[in-house]
């Protein structure tokens, strides 16, 4: 009875690279390889598949990257084929196929990198919105001279506020560190201002947007009552920025007839009026 044939494999990638006189004796080296694939076949002769293991090893030294691609044993054998025909040929085509796909690669980095990230993006879609707008206020404003809008924008992270109107941007700097809410007095000071002149330049009325619930309340609601108690608190403590807040009720009673501020700003009556300064 004659002994059964055994067809040699050669394993070029797998737990352990060889050539083996049987599928059963090859099997553990192949089996249940994780990440790159394993690459194994049937090669006729153990020094056939000794040639083809030794060819596949010389292709995989020419770049780290060919270690790392992933093959088909159809693949694998073609690039055998090819080093077996002529490595010194072969291999510097190979070198030139690698160096170009590094350079790709490095190009699209570096168009990665250069691309805005989705804050910058972010920034900059708010902030062409927001020269949208101020465009059709500067239409509107030059379409109704006589009845003027001023535009608030306060500034964040180290940026100015800005005051927007027919004669351009006014900027508003401040302190760093200064908090929000005297930044915001800051801004409404600064438009008042504004208004001011244009109102003694010969507008009939002014309209401001962008002010917040508490600037517009301080100069409506709270610092008329702060005046009656000669802006000290009912314990006898000052209130903060009252000078600042003193200022600005001088001479908004004086323009605010002709005043008004911007749709949405609510007017309501303060739980505890002292609470944003």
């Amino acid at each position: 009875m004659k002994k059964p044939k055994k067809n040699p494999i050669v394993i070029l990638r797998g737990h352990k690279t060889s050539v083996f006189p049987s599928a059963q004796e090859a099997r553990p080296y192949y089996e249940g390889v994780k990440g790159i694939p394993a690459i194994f076949y049937k090669c006729g002769t153990i020094e056939e598949g000794m040639r083809d293991l030794i060819a596949f090893q010389k292709w995989e030294a020419i770049a780290p990257e060919f270690k790392q691609r992933k093959l088909t044993v159809k693949e694998a054998k073609a690039i055998i084929q090819a080093m077996l025909a002529g490595e010194d040929k072969f291999v510097a085509e190979q070198l030139a196929q690698v160096e170009l796909e590094r350079e790709e690669k490095l190009a699209e980095e570096e168009r990665i990198k250069s691309q805005p990230t989705m804050e910058e993006r972010s920034i900059a879609a708010n902030k062409s919105a927001h020269e949208r707008e101020l465009r059709k206020i500067q239409e509107a404003n030059e379409r109704r001279f006589k009845n003027l809008i001023f535009d608030c924008e306060l500034g964040m992270k180290g940026a100015p506020s800005r005051v927007s109107g027919p004669s351009g941007i006014v900027y508003v700097d401040h302190d760093k560190g200064t908090k929000v809410p005297l930044k915001c007095l800051m801004l409404g000071e600064a438009a008042l201002k504004q208004v001011d002149k244009a109102i003694n330049d010969g507008a009939e009325t002014a309209k401001i947007l962008g002010l917040g619930n508490s600037v517009v309340n301080t100069l409506t609601l709270w610092a008329p009552k702060w005046k009656q108690q000669n802006w000290v608190k009912p314990n006898g403590q000052p209130r903060p920025n009252a000078e600042l807040v003193r200022e600005m009720l001088a001479l908004y009673e004086q323009i605010k007839s002709k005043v008004s501020f911007g749709e949405g700003v609510a007017q309501k009556t303060p739980v505890d009026d002292d609470a944003p300064f």
